[in-house]
């Protein structure tokens, strides 16, 4: 991570990257660090109290325990879920209802928006690629 942020030209004083599966101690630390930003990376990783990972209670809980924290940080939360080899959501479709807006990243590096709650939006746009 620390070497693609280095290739991004990311200032590293202020990128965080916090390791596991815990989302109550990704809670307490973003409440402390007060990002701009917070990334989970997968929603099917993280477990929520009650549910195993991946299942649909957990992703489901992950997306609206990410909601109410970025809410409480005033932050922005990209809650990345990753897509199967036919090209859906990886897990329950009922992670799209949840969230504002569903981006795809394609393999030629459009990203198409296919949601966005807030009204009309371009369709696709160009996504920087890193190699």
């Amino acid at each position: 991570m620390r070497q693609m942020a280095k290739r991004l030209e990311v200032d590293l004083d202020t990128l965080w990257i916090l390791p596991g599966e815990d989302l109550q101690a990704l809670a307490s630390e973003a409440a402390h660090l007060r990002p701009c930003a917070l990334v989970l990376d997968s929603a099917s990783r993280f477990s929520v109290a009650g549910a195993d990972h991946g299942t649909l209670a957990s992703m489901i809980g992950t997306v609206q325990t990410a909601i109410a924290l970025a809410r409480q940080v005033n932050a922005t939360a990209f809650v990345i879920a990753h897509a199967t080899g036919e090209g859906t959501v990886k897990g329950p479709t009922d992670l799209e209802h949840d969230v504002d807006v569903v981006s795809w990243v394609r393999d030629d590096g459009i990203a198409e928006i296919t949601k966005n709650r807030w009204g009309p939006c371009p369709r696709e746009f160009i996504a920087r690629r890193v190699e």
